[in-house]
Parts: structure tokens; sequence; C-alpha cells
């Protein structure tokens, strides 16, 4: 989807600036090259908020901005931010506020799922059946963008969403909460329907085309596999979630 004006800030002082109020800003582009006490206090601002920064050459820069100031001379000073139409939220505001309800945490981890419409569909799926926030790596997952944002009917904007610096770390985190990390694989040999889903939980859902990365699918306390019939061995991504969720949700809510 194209970026329109509104959607996009440049300048040093402005980046700065927005960096260090409470807007929500989906990535920071900086030229390469580009060094000094500024532009690293705009990469330490970053770091803190857990936005990513891309380095990129100037026509890259340029190219998105030139379109949207025609007529104008833009003066970027090598960098230039993009706006997130979401809201990202604190992890441990997530568990804090559903420790508080008294119930179980229900988490969905995005593992490399790249295409925005899988993202938008398993935000529809995630509301639907009652999970607690989705978390997103800042690096390596779809943008949570327009498009995913029209992909879920609009839910992206109705479920809390946790960008991370990466899963690997979060997942520790999370098992130091108490949170259990569980995972779909064709390798396992548990069926879903005999899973226990009553109990803190975090569900990772796996790339398109891969599933889980080796490394996230090795830090699983359980897996479970889908049985299916008709020749058919594996879902699309938001299907399987679906699939998931409303097992989880069957299990929790048995008298709804």
């Amino acid at each position: 989807m194209a970026l329109k004006k509104r959607d996009v800030f440049f300048g040093k002082d402005k980046t700065v600036e927005l960096l260090k109020s409470d807007k929500s800003i989906d990535k920071i582009l900086i030229m390469r090259g580009k060094h000094g006490s500024e532009y690293s206090e705009i990469r330490a601002l970053c770091t803190e908020r857990n936005i990513p920064v891309n380095i990129v050459p100037k026509e890259k820069i340029n190219y998105l901005l030139n379109p949207l100031i025609p007529d104008g001379y833009i003066n970027h000073q090598g960098v230039m931010g993009i706006y997130s139409p979401i809201t990202y939220a604190n992890l441990d505001d997530i568990l804090h506020a559903v420790l508080y309800k008294g119930r179980d945490v229900n988490l969905v981890l995005l593992d490399n799922i790249t295409d925005v419409r899988n993202v938008g569909a398993i935000a529809r799926s995630a509301i639907a059946f009652g999970a607690d926030a989705l978390i997103v790596p800042m690096k390596g997952s779809a943008q949570i963008n327009h498009e995913s944002i029209k992909a879920s009917a609009g839910t992206l904007t109705d479920i809390p969403i946790c960008r991370v610096p990466d899963l690997k770390s979060t997942i520790e985190y999370l098992k130091l909460n108490g949170v259990s990390i569980i995972g779909s694989s064709l390798k396992a040999k548990e069926k879903i329907i005999n899973m226990n889903f009553r109990k803190p939980m975090a569900l990772v859902m796996g790339s398109e085309g891969e599933g889980m990365t080796d490394s996230i699918s090795a830090l699983c306390d359980e897996q479970f596999i889908i049985p299916m019939s008709g020749g058919i061995d594996s879902l699309n991504v938001s299907v399987s979630c679906g699939v998931m969720l409303y097992e989880i949700f069957n299990q929790r809510n048995e008298n709804y």
C-alpha cells in the first residue's frame, strides 16, 4: 500500500522528538554512512522502544519521500520514519492484566509469518477465541500496516499486539513467568485433542512454508499434531491457528 504524507516524518530533530513522545512508530530508516551523536541517540531510542531501524541508501529515502512532496525540497538529513497504524502493547502489562483477572494467559507468538493476510486472519481467530495478545518480533515478520488491518477486518486494532526484539529471549522470559510454550509439528506424536490447555500458555505459529524455526521449536515445552484425512498433511497457517485456538477455547469454556 502506497504511503501518504500523513504516514511519514523526517529530519533528525523531528525524529528524536517523536521517539521521545508516545507516538506509535512502525520503523525508522537511516541513510547508510550517517554517524554522530544525534544518529546514535536515534538508534538508542529505537532500541529502548523496540522500534526497528533499517540502514538504507539515500536513494531509498528519496524514493519514499519524493512522491509525497513533489514540489518541495526535502531536507530529510538522512533519516525518516513511518508511523504505525496501531499502538503496540507492553508484554508485562498484558501478563499483569490477565493475572489480575485471575485466569490463565493465552498468547499467540508469530514466528517468521510474513504474509500480511495471514497475520490479519490470525488476528480475527485470536479475537474470536479469546487470545490475550499477539506477539511479533521486530524482524522477520509481516508489518502491521493498513493492508494487514484490512485483511483482519479491523480486528488488528482490537487485540493487543506486542512487538519484541526477538522471540527467543521473549520465550525465555515467558517461561520465567510460568508460561508454557506450545507448538504444532508434523513430527509430534501427541494429538491436539489430548493436550491440556488449561494453564498459562503461549502458542507458537510457524511460517507459511517451513513451520517453526528449529531454534524456536527447540524451546517448546510441548508439541502436538492436528490429525487430518484426505491426503492433506498441512493447513494454511491462519487456518491451523483457528483450529488450535478453538480447541484452547473449547477446553477453557466447556459450559459456553
